[in-house]
């Protein structure tokens, strides 16, 4: 059957432009309203004109079609790229919104696969109808292939069957869990940046008022009362100091929390089929899909605040890592209450359970290498100090040393790994735990690493590759090189025995 030719929305050239020039439009608008004397980046608006003609060229040259086993896109008149997409590779179609595509009943579509380095496939702007029809028909046709793979596994297939396919929301975030994660991440970091990065756009570091130095020298100078605050140290600088710290931190605090609420405003997470489906964001609204046989890495983490609110953080990774997934697929559940990890965890990746795992230590000499280091880094800093400070070098170094004996038996202890039928699971971390979950049948590659320290210590790191291996991949640090080499042929005979799936 021949495809027909489906083009994108009217108002695509708007979006595909405005895309383009607000790296030009928006300094030049800012320069020019804070001091309008030519400068160049007023003359840079004027490449604004051959960028719109370019983005209606775009408009006019791009189609997409649905083949009977691919995506196909088009784009390009004198030098045309065709490209063919199949459904069963696809892992996520994602749809876009924000403020000016919901006034215009539009979205942006970013198809995924678990090759390249950036989305397969980005059309801007279909309509919502076009949208969800790319979405059920992606949906539809990559579930041929999926009848196949349950023949071939049955457990699978009885599991996939057992879910049912009515829609069900398994989590939706309210107001005090945005809070929570807003408390336990610093976000407000990134709050700032943006805001002094505009202001320099705008020239006000530059007005002749004030500068960057001169901003810095004043605060040192109020705080640290022109250096005596050392020599003479009394209540009212040390209350001034541990007043600005404190506003500091609130400031950060305050303005995570705000970024935690416009980015993942009404979070929530549903079960569709064999799908997961995510969707936030208070401007602009992102929609996407996670499908439950792709999961190839399963991360739950949780800070000292979350522990503190009883909030856990859950992460999945899909084929093809991180490459710039978007908010909405970077957690599986970004403040979950800790009494509902368990339920979520069974239908994301059923089996044993999490509590049910048999943890396995590292070697007791890892506390030994933990403390040492930690040593070497608390006396590389001191060091410079010493000179200028040497009695509060002195005063502090005893207490140093015994908190980070006490922070190396800790995290020692929490180092381990454990093996289950199907899967293998490690844990890190002391005060930021983090445990990582992944299927032997998603497992790619097995190595074993040993540095000049592990052999110095007679030890071993073992370290287990997936597709959407991420920071969080699997690896077992500190190990005795017999227990080393025995999780290495156990890991190596259970997948080799496991199906190898994406």
């Amino acid at each position: 059957m021949t495809p027909s030719n489906r083009r994108l929305h009217r108002w695509s050239f708007l979006f595909m432009a405005g895309s383009s020039l607000k790296g030009i439009l928006l300094p030049g608008i800012l320069v020019l309203v804070a001091s309008p004397r030519v400068t160049w980046e007023l003359w840079a608006m004027w490449l604004s004109v051959p960028i719109s003609l370019f983005a209606v060229f775009r408009y006019f040259t791009t189609w997409y079609s649905f083949a009977d086993d691919d995506l196909i896109v088009r784009t390009g008149l004198w030098s045309r790229n065709e490209r063919h997409i199949p459904y069963a590779r696809i892992h996520n179609v994602e749809v876009v919104q924000g403020p000016l595509h919901r006034m215009l009943r539009v979205a942006e579509v970013r198809v995924e696969t678990a090759g390249g380095s950036e989305q397969e496939a980005r059309l801007r702007v279909l309509s919502l109808e076009a949208a969800r029809e790319m979405q059920q028909c992606v949906y539809e046709r990559s579930s041929r292939g999926e009848i196949a793979r349950r023949e071939a596994h049955p457990h699978d297939a009885a599991v996939d069957d057992n879910r049912g396919a009515t829609p069900r929301v398994l989590v939706r975030l309210g107001l005090s869990d945005l809070v929570a994660f807003g408390l336990a991440h610093n976000r407000g970091g990134i709050v700032i940046g943006t805001a002094i990065g505009a202001l320099w756009e705008m020239n006000v570091f530059n007005a002749g008022i004030t500068t960057p130095t001169a901003v810095t020298r004043r605060i040192v100078n109020a705080l640290w009362a022109e250096g005596r605050l050392l020599s003479d140290p009394g209540a009212v600088q040390l209350g001034i100091v541990g007043g600005v710290v404190l506003a500091l931190f609130a400031v950060l605090r305050l303005l995570s929390i705000g970024w935690s609420i416009v980015t993942l405003y009404r979070f929530t997470l549903t079960l569709a089929g064999d799908e997961l489906r995510t969707s936030c964001g208070l401007f602009t609204r992102v929609n996407g899909t996670i499908p439950l046989n792709r999961i190839q890495l399963l991360t739950v983490k949780q800070a000292p605040l979350q522990r503190l609110l009883r909030r856990v953080e859950l992460r999945v990774e899909t084929a093809g890592g991180e490459k710039g997934a978007s908010v909405s697929r970077q957690w599986l559940a970004p403040a979950l209450r800790r009494e509902h990890v368990g339920d979520l965890l069974g239908i994301v990746m059923p089996g044993a359970p999490m509590a049910s795992l048999e943890w396995r230590p590292v070697d007791p000499r890892a506390q030994q290498r933990l403390w040492r280091k930690s040593l070497r880094i608390v006396f590389g800093l001191l060091l410079p100090v010493a000179f200028f400070l040497p009695g509060v070098v002195l005063t502090l170094l005893p207490l140093l040393i015994v908190c980070t004996w006490f922070a190396a038996r800790k995290r020692a202890r929490g180092l381990g790994y454990a093996l289950a039928v199907d899967r293998v699971a490690t844990r890190a971390g002391w005060l930021w735990q983090h445990v990582c979950l992944a299927r032997y049948a998603k497992v790619q590659a097995i190595r074993t690493d040993e540095n000049p320290f592990d052999r110095r210590w007679c030890m071993a790191s073992i370290a287990a590759d997936t597709a959407g291996g991420g920071w969080h991949r699997i690896r077992v640090r500190y190990l005795g090189v017999e227990d080393a080499r025995a999780l290495f042929r156990t890991l190596i005979k259970e997948t080799g025995q496991a199906a190898f799936r994406w």
